[in-house]
């Protein structure tokens, strides 16, 4: 896990979550849940937020295209149909 050095703790996750709620609520879109059609098998993260970063970037205002998807689908395409269905 390079980018994410540790497992959260619950109480941590669940603030991640309200955090990212909040956010869905005021923009009007977010990183929803991303599931294998057939099973509902939960895959991932995939959508578009806000940063909020502590130091503003050269580039805000903007929004971003994030993903967290479980390794063992990785290159099989479910970000980009995601994406697809968000145009």
């Amino acid at each position: 896990m390079e980018f994410f050095p540790a497992v959260m703790s619950r109480q941590d996750s669940e603030r991640m979550f309200e955090r990212l709620m909040a956010k869905q609520v005021k923009y009007g879109f977010g990183t929803p849940v991303v599931e294998e059609r057939a099973s509902g098998r939960f895959l991932g993260l995939c959508g578009l937020g806000v940063p909020t970063y502590p130091e503003p970037l050269p580039f805000d205002p903007c929004v971003e295209i994030g993903w967290r998807l479980i390794g063992d689908v990785w290159g099989e395409g479910d970000c980009s149909g995601s994406l697809a269905d968000l145009a």
